[in-house]
């Protein structure tokens, strides 16, 4: 293996472990922070608030009609585009 192979070789190891250390971070922060809010108390007080809200009805991509009591319980991603 000459020096420049091998430079090489360290460069793609030290890129895969950074990877694998970022996932490694990525998982257990997501792992927390489920464990940590999903089972509080405000979880209560927020489903008073849900029940507040609008009634929105919208338009998926295939053109279906749906509202936000379909998801409830589900997290949603409304994502708003104005021009």
């Amino acid at each position: 293996m000459t020096a420049r192979n091998a430079r090489l070789s360290t460069k793609l190891l030290a890129r895969a472990l950074a990877v694998l250390g970022a996932n490694a971070v990525v998982t257990v922060a997501g792992r927390y922070a489920y464990e940590r809010f999903s089972h509080d108390s405000a979880a209560a007080g927020a489903e008073d608030e849900a029940a507040a809200l609008p009634q929105i009805r919208f338009q998926d991509g295939s053109g279906e009609s749906h509202t936000l009591a379909e998801f409830r319980g589900r997290v949603v991603l409304l994502n708003v585009w104005a021009t």
